[in-house]
């Protein structure tokens, strides 16, 4: 009787061990799978983690590449107007100049200011000033604007200005900034005036000529007419039965009549060429 219980728990304790040798084993494969899931997914994500970073680095090196480009552009922009001989400047949509270009600030006498804009009021009068902010109205429904302006500079003196302002607009197509353009046209003007005192002259000179054309006429055909008066006072009471007389008054008379048809032509073209064509 004693050796069947001592079977039994020992069956009893050898299923226990079995029982606890595959919990054991099976929880010995659960941790083995999880640990190479977890492996899976750590060399996954490593690799997925240096494709970004390929990815990444690809960006980086476009992006550098791209900013190098637009650096370069710019400076080549810049290089441009900074050798140009006018005035160049643009302003952020309010009344200061972010930007003047040297022939500007030398055309304008602008003095340097570090980490500052400069104002249009400090550079501008209050006329200019004016025809700035009704220029940039209509740039802004017209896209540019132009005009003649008169500068008037901290010295005293003054400068004619064509002045041209163009509107620049962002991608929502608001306004993003104002650029403007500033050549000097001194010479220009005194050209006008030297053509205005030459037009003056010339019409001065064409009525003195249209005067004396006139008079010469009428003292050159009054002498004609009368000595034309005495040949047919000739040809009809003195010598009117001699033919041979008859024939020289005629032949006379003929060439007085022929220069006096030369005087009315030339009075008729000076007077003509003063008229509009209709």
């Amino acid at each position: 009787m004693k050796s069947a219980n001592q079977r039994k728990i020992a069956a009893l304790h050898y299923n226990q061990h079995i029982d606890k040798q595959r919990s054991i084993i099976w929880t010995g494969v659960g941790l083995t799978v999880l640990l190479l899931v977890l492996i899976f997914y750590i060399f996954k994500n490593y690799k997925n983690k240096q494709r970004i970073n390929r990815i990444i680095s690809q960006e980086n090196l476009m992006l550098a590449e791209q900013k190098l480009e637009v650096q370069n552009h710019v400076f080549q922009l810049l290089s441009v107007v900074e050798s140009a001989r006018d005035f160049v400047a643009y302003s952020k949509n309010e009344p200061v100049f972010s930007y003047i270009n040297n022939a500007g600030k030398k055309l304008l006498h602008v003095t340097e200011n570090e980490n500052q804009g400069y104002n249009y009021s400090d550079i501008f009068d209050p006329g200019t000033l004016e025809f700035i902010n009704t220029a940039m109205k209509i740039s802004e429904l017209n896209g540019f604007s132009s005009g003649e302006v008169t500068v008037k500079l901290n010295d005293g003196s003054s400068i004619p200005l064509l002045l041209s302002i163009v509107c620049h607009r962002n991608e929502a197509g608001k306004i993003d900034q104002f650029s403007m353009i500033g050549q000097e046209i001194s010479n220009l003007k005194n050209y006008q005036e030297k053509i205005m005192l030459q037009n003056i002259l010339l019409q001065k000179v064409n009525r003195e000529l249209d005067r004396f054309v006139y008079s010469i006429s009428h003292d050159l055909r009054a002498p004609l007419i009368s000595v034309v008066g005495v040949l047919e006072i000739l040809e009809n009471e003195f010598y009117a039965e001699d033919a041979d007389f008859q024939l020289y008054l005629s032949m006379l008379r003929s060439g007085l009549i022929n220069t006096d048809d030369i005087i009315k032509n030339i009075l008729s073209y000076s007077l003509n060429s003063r008229e509009s064509v209709k």
